[in-house]
């Protein structure tokens, strides 16, 4: 189900951009002479005027005045298409947005070349080109049936968000190496978040952490080359960490996937052998009734009806968190195909008589059985619901409130406040 959604959400949105394509398709060669019919004062032709030129091709969205816009070609010649820029998700505004503020800090940065300094430019661009998707630019003449397949696969796989978020990584974590020290110190207190946020709490490392960064926070606290080598080490564990969160919420929902897609699949053989066997439809069906040749269907969509009603109680667990991976219909889906089996099973318990208390239902009767076993499967699917929400929590950055790590509040003065010297006798509880 989830699959097939996918996919048809993915062919529509080629086909809008097909017909886009053919529709806004309007280039007009600028050598053209778009004539006027009048003339100036000494009676010559008045010159062409230069009509704006549109050109639509995949991403390749121009507009200009004067002059030639070809489309983006590969090296045979051919036109590359990867997709409209609208149809883009979140991760690639917020890689751009961070590796703009990282080039700002890089170019504020006062110094003569260092090797640090071409790792975070190298950086950088790096996550720009994975913020292009470049995995997406197709060419040849399937390239519109071809491109929705890698998109497909870039969502399920997610190496171009983990590539891109890594480069930035690398560029965060050397430019801790050429920074001046008064704007490291201004990052202690974020790195201290990251530590509580990104970390698990049973970490040996959190405490230590945390001691390092109280340690280097006062003002007249110079920051050598060995604590920037120490808040490097920090920072890349936390990055780390961030990183190997988000990969197992994405391996997760994968997994929830084919799980539900083989659950289907058995589904839809049991209601294909049961076509032709009528006496596998009888002993499902009502007392002294026939049931029809799609009968066992009938009852698994009622009862997935049911399973998918239950996925409402769920959707708590997704609040405050910016990003769910696709969860809650990933979860929609599990819960509707464990809805149809339980709901066939609870019909198959009653109308054959393995139960002697359980009595045969007459007429109706039977699809409210289907109705009231779909919605129990809460009861084996809650599990799932408790590790998505963990996943989460792992994955979720220190600006999620659905996070509940936080750190205890402070009486006193803040241990990383460095515009003052820390009081001497302050204790802070972490």
């Amino acid at each position: 189900m989830l699959l097939n959604g996918a996919t048809l959400w993915l062919t529509s949105s080629e086909a809008l951009a097909a017909a886009v394509t053919l529709v806004m398709v309007f280039r007009l060669n600028p050598k053209h002479k778009a004539g006027t019919g009048t003339v100036d004062g000494a009676g010559q032709p008045e010159p062409a005027k230069q009509v704006p030129e549109i050109c639509v091709t995949g991403r390749d969205v121009c507009s200009t005045v004067a002059g030639t816009v070809s489309p983006t070609r590969d090296a045979t010649g051919m036109v590359m298409d990867n997709g409209f820029r609208w149809i883009e998700p979140a991760w690639v505004a917020r890689v751009g947005s961070t590796a703009d503020r990282l080039e700002g800090e890089l170019q504020r940065i006062a110094t003569e070349a260092t090797p640090d300094q071409a790792i975070a430019t190298e950086a950088i661009k790096r996550a720009r080109a994975q913020a292009t998707r470049p995995q997406l630019k197709v060419s040849g003449r399937f390239r519109r049936t071809r491109r929705p397949g890698r998109r497909l696969g870039s969502w399920w796989s997610g190496g171009d968000v983990e590539q891109a978020w890594a480069a930035l990584h690398t560029a965060g974590q050397a430019l801790l190496e050429i920074e001046p020290s008064e704007v490291v110190k201004a990052q202690l207190g974020d790195m201290a978040a990251a530590v509580v946020t990104s970390l698990s709490p049973g970490d040996l490392r959190v405490k230590d952490y945390l001691a390092t960064l109280r340690l280097l926070a006062p003002a007249k606290r110079d920051i050598t080359a060995a604590d920037r080598a120490q808040l490097r080490s920090i920072r890349q564990a936390c990055d780390s960490s961030s990183d190997g969160g988000h990969a197992d919420a994405r391996a997760y929902r994968n997994t929830l996937i084919l799980v539900g897609v083989l659950l289907a699949a058995a589904l839809g053989l049991v209601a294909g052998i049961a076509v032709p066997d009528n006496d596998f439809r009888s002993m499902l069906a009502p007392t002294q009734a026939t049931a029809g040749l799609w009968y066992v269907l009938e009852l698994e969509v009622v009862a997935s009806l049911a399973g998918v009603t239950g996925a409402l109680l769920s959707l708590n667990n997704y609040s405050g968190f910016q990003s769910t991976y696709g969860l809650p219909l990933v979860q929609a889906f599990l819960k509707g195909g464990t809805g149809a089996a339980t709901g066939l099973l609870g019909v198959v318990l009653f109308q054959s008589g393995f139960i002697s208390s359980l009595q045969p239902q007459p007429g109706n009767g039977v699809f409210a059985v289907a109705v009231v076993f779909g919605y129990a499967q809460y009861l084996f699917t809650r599990v799932v619901d408790q590790q998505a929400r963990a996943v989460l929590i792992s994955a979720s950055s220190r600006n999620d409130p659905g996070s509940r790590r936080q750190v205890q509040a402070l009486a006193d003065t803040p241990p990383l406040l460095t515009t003052q010297v820390e009081p001497d006798k302050a204790q802070h509880v972490y």
